[in-house]
């Protein structure tokens, strides 16, 4: 093998592991450590998730809505007028309420309720806290594994479901629930929009599909020379070849 192949083949991996690793253990990190403030209807739905500390005050029975009977055996549910002031709490719990937000959309102002775009039984209970803490540990614990090049298949392939499951959730999913996608899946932008901001408005969902494609081409490249897995366990085998020579009359 010649020397700029060889480089080639262990200086690609260690590059794209080296910046996928700052990207997601800053991700991950970013969600576990920071504080945030979160509105009252927030702390009200983390309240009702078990999420956060329970209010002083007791939770409210729902109320019956018009023209059904009332239901008694429904769970009591905090409310955002007791929390007033809202709460404070990690910055993780944000991804909680997105999932639970994307299996249960509510209502529109013209009283149409969306269909969910995550499956209701995986936002019951405490089950979309657990989900973003899995998320954020396996964002921090991927970016650490890709950054020493150990277990990197597994830590890599992690992520990988990780950045399909941000894909759905922050930008295709919310087209399709829509009703207004382009071509039946992608966000009804233009080409060349921009927000607000003045930021272009594809720029998330390339920049979640960029993160897509170099998670899953390490996980079928390798770690690479520069890397712990090849000295645990070790490089591929090398195939020799054998040249036989006749030897004719």
């Amino acid at each position: 093998m010649r020397v700029r192949d060889s480089i080639g083949l262990n200086l690609s991996p260690f590059i794209l592991r080296l910046v996928l690793a700052i990207t997601f253990v800053w991700a991950g990190a970013g969600k576990l450590l920071p504080v945030h403030q979160f509105t009252p209807d927030q702390a009200a739905a983390l309240a009702n998730m078990g999420a956060i500390e329970a209010p002083a005050s007791a939770p409210v029975n729902p109320a019956p809505q018009a023209g059904l009977p009332a239901v008694t055996d429904a769970a009591p549910k905090y409310l955002p007028e007791q929390f007033p002031e809202g709460v404070q709490a990690r910055r993780v719990l944000g991804l909680a309420l997105m999932l639970d937000h994307a299996a249960h959309p509510g209502f529109t102002d013209d009283g149409v309720e969306p269909r969910p775009i995550w499956p209701p039984d995986l936002a019951a209970g405490k089950r979309p806290v657990y989900l973003a803490y899995a998320v954020a540990i396996t964002e921090l614990v991927g970016g650490m594994a890709l950054l020493l090049g150990l277990f990197t298949r597994l830590g890599v392939l992690g992520l990988v479901f990780v950045m399909l499951g941000a894909i759905w959730l922050d930008q295709i999913g919310p087209a399709v629930q829509s009703g207004n996608a382009l071509f039946g899946f992608l966000p009804p932008h233009g080409a060349f929009d921009v927000d607000a901001q003045g930021k272009p408005v594809w720029m998330p969902l390339l920049w979640q599909l960029s993160l897509l494609g170099a998670s899953s081409a390490v996980f079928f490249l390798g770690a690479g020379g520069l890397s712990l897995d090849r000295i645990v366990f070790g490089g591929p085998q090398k195939r020799t070849v054998v040249q036989t020579s006749e030897k004719h009359d």
